[in-house]
């Protein structure tokens, strides 16, 4: 949002429906005038060092806005009808209380626009930490440890620490999605950029970006800088050298930025490198740590099996 293009526009829409009450009501606008022109000759007056009781100014003044009351009060116009009308009375659409201290409507406007980068939308907006369910898995307890690596992997990119990225692989509905979710949420909430994509969609966004001119360049930026990348069902695309070029251009430049990046898939590491070959393998292995998520069979399965039960 441009701030200053609002309170013009604050500052117009407040001119415009002043100016109909000063048609409608004519001695208003005198009584502005006369006012203006009073505090004028005060303003005078004390540069000159002169007595400001000798022409009864503060008088005058204090009569003519009575006058001002009798007429607003007769109308049933309030005195605040012409201040402008801001969306945030607590900075007047400033974004900041005062020098360097945000207000709390640009911390608002500002988790908006990262969740509404973000991708996530819907039932993804709901997935937690808190509703992540230990008990559909094979070994409970190892899965705990991925959490607790889950939620130092948030408080380094928190803390902006240099860190390994994720790799969650495992049979479909194991729950990887769910725990790349949580991440992104849970570091939402923290006012970091998120971006959450299938690798499908994300290639088929650099294409548009990149080659047909559709979009705005500033977006392939984004797509590098954002504090965490989550890349969805690596594997599920259908492979071509272009895919595995964007897919190599990515791991390498978050990683000389220092990005965090969560990558799901079914792909073992014996199935990344006959899938992706030894180049984007070794980038994987080298840059991350490699997480399956082990349960009997599918969590909805199970899940829908206990619905019956």
């Amino acid at each position: 949002m441009d701030r200053e293009e609002l309170r013009r526009k604050k500052f117009a829409e407040c001119e415009a429906k002043t100016e109909e009450v000063y048609q409608r009501l004519p001695r208003l606008r005198e009584i502005e005038e006369e006012i203006k022109k009073l505090s004028f000759q005060k303003i005078q007056q004390a540069l000159l060092k002169k007595s400001l009781k000798k022409d009864g100014i503060e008088e005058k003044v204090f009569q003519l806005l009575k006058e001002k009351d009798l007429i607003l009060e007769a109308e049933g116009i309030k005195p605040e009808f012409f201040e402008p009308d801001w969306n945030c009375k607590k900075c007047c659409d400033r974004g900041f209380t005062e020098p360097g201290v945000p207000c709390s409507c640009f911390s608002k406007e500002k988790s908006n626009i990262l969740m509404e980068r973000s991708g996530l939308v819907g039932e993804m907006l709901e997935k937690t930490f808190e509703n992540f369910d230990l008990n559909y898995y094979t070994d409970p307890h190892s899965m705990q440890r991925k959490i607790q690596r889950a939620m130092e992997f948030i408080d380094n990119i928190h803390q902006g620490k240099k860190q390994q990225n994720l790799y969650l692989f495992g049979g479909v509905g194991t729950g990887k999605t769910h725990l790349s979710l949580a991440i992104a949420n849970q570091l939402l909430k923290y006012d970091h950029s998120v971006i959450y994509k299938r690798i499908d969609d994300l290639l088929e966004i650099i294409i548009e970006l990149k080659y047909e001119d559709k979009g705005n360049k500033e977006q392939l930026e984004v797509l590098k800088k954002v504090d965490l990348l989550v890349i969805d069902d690596l594997g599920a695309e259908k492979t071509s050298a272009f895919a595995l070029n964007q897919i190599r251009i990515i791991l390498e430049e978050r990683a000389n930025m220092n990005k965090a990046i969560i990558i799901n898939s079914n792909l073992d590491l014996n199935d990344l490198q006959k899938y992706y070959g030894p180049r984007i393998a070794d980038r994987i292995i080298e840059n991350f740590d490699i997480y399956e998520l082990k349960t009997e069979e599918s969590i909805r399965v199970q899940k829908k099996k206990d619905g019956f039960s």
